[in-house]
C-alpha cells in the first residue's frame, strides 16, 4: 500500500508515526504548504516528500486529507482533477461533511475520522462515518491502519458534531481534572509528585474497574460512600456546588460550537 498525507500538522505527523510500523505500507507521501515542516522527516526510510497534493493523490492509494478547514477550498481546487475512483480518502477536517468531499472526480471511499489526543500513544479513540459507497473490502485494511492509534468506533455521519465535542474535547477536560485532583492532594499536605502518582493510579484503577466489571458508575460509587464517612461527604460537597452540571455544560458548548464549525465549512 501506498498511503499520502497532505498537511503535515498535529495529525498529519501523528499518522506518519504510526503508519511507520505498518509492514504492508510500502510507502509514505507527504506535502505541506510550509516546506519548513518537512525538514525533520527528510530520508526517513519509506518516507518521500512531494511537492504538489495533487502528486499526493495521484500516486497513493490512502490519502489523509489534514488540512484545516480554512485550507480545504483551495485543497480541493488542487486536486479535483485527480481520480479517486480506486482511492481511500480519510479526512480528520473539523466540520467538513463526507458530501462534500463526494465532489471530488469519482470518489466513493471517504471515511471522516475524529481521533483524540491519546492517539498519539496508541490509546486514543477514533470516531468514523463512511461515505455509503464505501467498499467492504477496504474496510479492513483501513481498520487495521487507525488501530494504530487506538480503538476505532463506526458511527452516523450526523453524530459527528457530538464527537468533536465528545471524544475530541474530552481529554482536555480530563486534564483539568487531574489537574484538580493534583492540586488537592497538595492542599492536603502530600508532594507534587505524590499527589500526580496518586491522581494517575486512582484514574486508572477506576476506568479498569469501570470497564472490567460491567457496573454502572453509580453503583461503584456507592460502594465507596459508607454512611457519614468521608467520601459521602465529598460527593455532597461536589452536588451541592452543581459540579455535575456543569462538567454536562461544558460538553454541550463545546457541541454547539462544533455545530458552528460545521456550519462554517458548508459555506
Amino acid at each position: 500500500m501506498k498511503f499520502g498525507i497532505i498537511g503535515f500538522g498535529n495529525i498529519g505527523g501523528l499518522f506518519l508515526e504510526k503508519i511507520l510500523t505498518l509492514d504492508f505500507v510500502e510507502k509514505i507521501f507527504v506535502n505541506d504548504k510550509q516546506s519548513s515542516k518537512l525538514k525533520k522527516i527528510e530520508g526517513l526510510e519509506k518516507v518521500e516528500i512531494l511537492k504538489t497534493p495533487q502528486e499526493i493523490c495521484k500516486k497513493s492509494d490512502y490519502i489523509l486529507l489534514s488540512v484545516k478547514p480554512q485550507d480545504f477550498g483551495d485543497l480541493f481546487n488542487q486536486i479535483k482533477d485527480v481520480d479517486f475512483s480506486q482511492k481511500v480518502i480519510i479526512s480528520p477536517i473539523t466540520g467538513l461533511k463526507i458530501q462534500k468531499l463526494e465532489a471530488l472526480k469519482n470518489s466513493k471511499n471517504i471515511a471522516r475520522i475524529m481521533p483524540n489526543l491519546p492517539c498519539y500513544i496508541g490509546k486514543g479513540t477514533i470516531g468514523i462515518a463512511y461515505s455509503d459507497t464505501f467498499e467492504i473490502e477496504r474496510k479492513d485494511r483501513l481498520i487495521q491502519l487507525l488501530s494504530t492509534l487506538g480503538e476505532v468506533e463506526e458511527f452516523e455521519e450526523y453524530k459527528f458534531s457530538a464527537l468533536t465535542s465528545y471524544i475530541g474535547s474530552a481529554p482536555g477536560i480530563i486534564f483539568l481534572l487531574i489537574e484538580a485532583f493534583i492540586d488537592s492532594g497538595i492542599k492536603l499536605g502530600l508532594s507534587a509528585e505524590q499527589s500526580k502518582k496518586i491522581a494517575i493510579q486512582n484514574l486508572i484503577g477506576s476506568s479498569e474497574m469501570l470497564k472490567e466489571l460491567d457496573k454502572e458508575p453509580s453503583e461503584l460509587r456507592k460502594m465507596v460512600c459508607s454512611p457519614s464517612g468521608t467520601t459521602i461527604e465529598a460527593v455532597y460537597s461536589l452536588e451541592k456546588s452543581g459540579v455535575r452540571g456543569d462538567l454536562m455544560e461544558s460538553f454541550v458548548k463545546a457541541f454547539e460550537k462544533a455545530k458552528f464549525l460545521e456550519k462554517e465549512a458548508e459555506k
